[in-house]
């Protein structure tokens, strides 16, 4: 952050106060550093909210309503001038509402001020995206490019053209599935499942929604260009520029697709990567379609979570079947973790082997009953004494 100038024309450094007069402050004259963390203590009634609220923020306030125009502040409450002298080098001011504290970390301070909403609209506006690899811009790709980059993938690798009709909205969504079936259409995938067009599911209104019409589907080989093209085309022009490409790579689990996002608008050249157009929930840490995948927008993964993964991985011949349940989240105390084997693949099933783990780790799973069937499962650590 710059220092502004002060009247003189020279750098503020300081909030200068002079004859602070608000409540109970006496001609009070003081100079704020910038740019610092300051913290003002005192006794019970010595001024301290006066100061920082009734005095410092309120000015502050008011000399941004007043940059204002006077349309705008038609719409605003009149803020009146605190009562001191002069305050010099004053930036624009926000005020926190004094909270106990809640272990959410998905709050912040930002959030809290709804700066972050600012923040989001500004980047998604404004914002040039570049490819995360080579730093080089991203620009429009063209149908040309798509197919040269699918073609490129293994040989004999399945695939599925997709037309990403709605993208993490609520609602039912009857109107879209009705399109799909008049444009000819046989398959849709909502919400990572394919279904037939004629049944779909039920879909709960008040629930986030992902629904794609299923193009086309075909396997990597060199014949398929013209046909693929077409394909591209199609669902270019269903969904304005965007289509998503979902393969299943060779030598994969059953039922593994991964899914390709391809855009006319926005592509890398060199790395191939696509990205969908910039929208403000692409920068929200606490939406899926801006939120690390690792983490989920929590910044840390626990290792409790970490020692959750290397077991799934340790158990490969249990895929599908393992799950991860947690006690009564009404119990008090640690949240405890336990992953659980189901009903007869626990029998005979030796230690599970970990795969560049630490010591550390290893010693935190262990053996566990429950009830008459014994599984593996993550011992909670005990809560340090305080």
């Amino acid at each position: 952050m710059n220092a502004s100038l002060d009247q003189g024309g020279f750098e503020a450094k300081y909030i200068r106060i002079r004859g602070a007069r608000e409540h109970n402050l006496k001609d009070v004259d003081i100079d704020i550093p910038r740019e610092r963390l300051v913290v003002i203590t005192g006794l019970s009634g010595s001024g301290k909210s006066s100061l920082a609220f009734d005095t410092i923020y309120a000015e502050g306030q008011r000399k941004y309503v007043e940059s204002l125009s006077a349309y705008a502040r038609q719409f605003l409450e009149q803020i009146a001038k605190p009562h001191v002298d002069h305050i010099e080098g004053l930036p624009p001011t926000l005020a926190i509402e004094q909270r106990s504290g809640l272990a959410n970390p998905r709050s912040t301070v930002a959030t809290t001020t709804e700066i972050y909403d600012y923040l989001r609209l500004l980047f998604a506006r404004v914002g040039q995206p570049h490819c995360h690899r080579c730093g080089r811009r991203i620009s429009q790709q063209t149908i040309e490019q798509m197919v040269d980059t699918i073609l490129s993938w293994p040989a004999e690798t399945k695939f599925m053209v997709l037309a990403p009709l709605v993208r993490g909205k609520k609602g039912e969504h009857r109107d879209v599935l009705t399109r799909v079936h008049r444009e000819g259409f046989v398959r849709v995938r909502i919400n990572g499942e394919i279904y037939d067009v004629k049944n779909p599911p039920e879909i709960d209104k008040k629930v986030k929604h992902t629904i794609e019409a299923v193009v086309d589907r075909l396997t990597v080989k060199a014949e398929i260009r013209p046909r693929l093209a077409d394909s591209l085309e199609t669902a270019l022009r269903l969904t304005d520029g965007l289509v998503v490409v979902t393969r299943q790579p060779p030598g994969s689990e059953p039922g593994f697709w991964q899914d390709e996002v391809f855009s006319e608008k926005y592509a890398c050249p060199d790395c191939g990567i696509s990205l969908a157009e910039l929208e403000p929930r692409i920068f929200s840490f606490n939406s899926p379609y801006g939120a690390c995948p690792a983490c989920g927008g929590l910044v840390r993964v626990s290792g409790v979570a970490r020692a959750a993964g290397l077991l799934l991985r340790g158990h490969a011949a249990a895929s599908g079947s393992a799950r991860v349940g947690r006690e009564d989240p009404l119990a008090t105390g640690w949240r405890r973790w336990l992953l659980l084997l189901p009903r007869g693949l626990s029998q005979g099933l030796e230690r599970p082997r970990f795969t560049g783990c630490c010591e550390a780790r290893r010693r935190g799973v262990g053996r566990r009953r429950m009830g008459s069937q014994p599984g593996w499962g993550i011992r909670p650590a005990r809560r340090p004494a305080l």
